[in-house]
């Protein structure tokens, strides 16, 4: 490059400063000008510094408000799990009593403390032919007590008294007529449920039907009575031995034809109350009853009330380990078999 070029270019670049460049009046000016732009600056400076200590702690809020909410997120998650399994054992528990009232073998109802009824079992609906009546309809329900046959007040019943007054009770026999006319025999019981302040919040009734085995035991009762009197009919002297020759019970012919008092054999065994060689005999007959179940025979010489006399005995076996003993009177002087009376 020559030096009229570079000249050229120089005069031309001045040109463009000249024009880009402010105009500076004086050194003064130009102090202030750079004294308030660097105050400009400051200024800037420091409201970018505020800012960005806002910003900071915008987004320290944020982080701690996003950290609450992850925490409150995870405790509810927490919590809906404890509910859910809660939840689970509850149903499992459901399930498990509707088992128990579907096998259990009486009427059972759970209720409020209004008498309304909260659960029951299958055979609730069975012994009172029907839906359990609420508590103002109690007077529809009929019932006696079975030991003097005297009519239940409403308030008698198990459940209002269990309610009411916080009483338990425990198998009362009572005859009732269902609400189809049937008649039955029940146990009743009924214990207060309460709260873990001591208040009455509800009851567990239960009815028990009894109808069938009170019929058994006056069948069984008629039947003792009817037996009774046969034995009492039969005039000759019976006993009641045990397998190893006790003897248990006896019924009297004459109250003066006996070996020896009743006291001094009952609960003792033959051996101890007969001559040994009677013993040995009528053991054996108590053996072969048992072992084979046939009637035994045996006959035998005692003296009673001076007087030898002959008798026959016969044993049935009345059971597993028990013997029936009918004692005949016999005179050898006239007939070989002629009872005594």
């Amino acid at each position: 490059m020559d030096h009229d070029t570079f000249a050229e270019q120089l005069t031309t670049l001045q040109s463009r400063l000249e024009g880009a460049l402010p105009p500076v009046n004086s050194p003064s000016d130009l102090q202030n000008d750079l004294a308030t732009a660097l105050r400009l600056l400051q200024a800037a400076s420091a409201e970018m510094r505020r800012q960005d200590e806002a910003l900071a702690l915008a987004c320290q809020a944020a982080q701690t408000e996003h950290q609450r909410y992850h925490d409150l997120l995870q405790e509810r998650q927490q919590v809906e799990e404890i509910l859910r399994q809660e939840h689970h054992l509850l149903e499992l528990e459901r399930k498990h009593l509707r088992s128990v009232l579907d096998i259990i073998p009486a009427a059972l109802w759970v209720v409020d403390r209004q008498g309304q009824v909260l659960a029951q079992s299958t055979l609730s609906k069975t012994i009172w032919a029907g839906e359990p009546l609420p508590d103002d309809h109690l007077s529809e329900y009929k019932g006696w007590w079975a030991d003097s046959g005297h009519p239940l007040a409403p308030e008698d019943w198990s459940r209002i008294r269990a309610l009411t007054k916080g009483e338990t009770a425990i198998n009362e026999e009572i005859n009732i007529e269902a609400f189809d006319g049937t008649r039955k025999t029940i146990l009743s019981s009924a214990a207060p449920i309460k709260d873990e302040q001591e208040q009455i919040v509800g009851a567990v009734v239960l009815n028990m039907d009894i109808t069938t085995r009170k019929q058994a035991e006056e069948a069984l009762r008629l039947s003792d009575v009817r037996n009774r009197a046969l034995l009492d009919a039969i005039p000759d002297m019976m006993f009641r031995l045990s397998r190893e020759g006790v003897y248990l019970d006896y019924k009297p012919a004459k109250a003066a034809d006996l070996f020896v008092p009743a006291s001094e054999f009952l609960g003792k065994t033959m051996d101890k109350v007969l001559p040994p060689d009677l013993a040995q005999q009528m053991r054996q007959a108590v053996d072969r009853a048992l072992q084979n179940g046939e009637t035994q025979n045996c006959e035998y010489r005692l003296p009673i009330n001076g007087k030898m006399r002959e008798r026959e005995a016969r044993f049935i076996a009345s059971g597993e380990d028990e013997v029936l003993v009918i004692r005949h009177y016999i005179d050898l002087i006239g007939e070989r078999f002629l009872p005594i009376v």
